[in-house]
């Protein structure tokens, strides 16, 4: 479901997800992630919104992607900094 356009009510879409090839993400402390990848696409009145998802071998979304008619959204799961005592 998304929500509608341009009276806010909720109504159906039909939304087309594809499994993609796994992917290996390395992120800012260097680590690799096996992920799993995800994409999504559908279609609204201002537009078509299309994103993508990877996911590590704990269901965790460590990156994810939205493209809309008006920018693009972009999330990256970055491990929070550990201070030593």
């Amino acid at each position: 479901m998304t929500f509608g356009f341009p009276s806010w009510q909720l109504v159906t879409t039909e939304v087309k997800t594809e499994r993609l090839a796994d992917e290996s993400l390395t992120f800012s402390e260097g680590r690799p992630v096996a992920t799993e990848v995800y994409s999504s696409v559908f279609q609204t009145p201002i537009g078509e919104f299309s994103g993508k998802s990877w996911i590590d071998a704990d269901g965790l979304v460590v990156k994810s992607t939205l493209k809309m008619p008006f920018g693009v959204v972009e999330t990256i799961l970055e491990p929070a900094e550990t201070s030593s005592p």
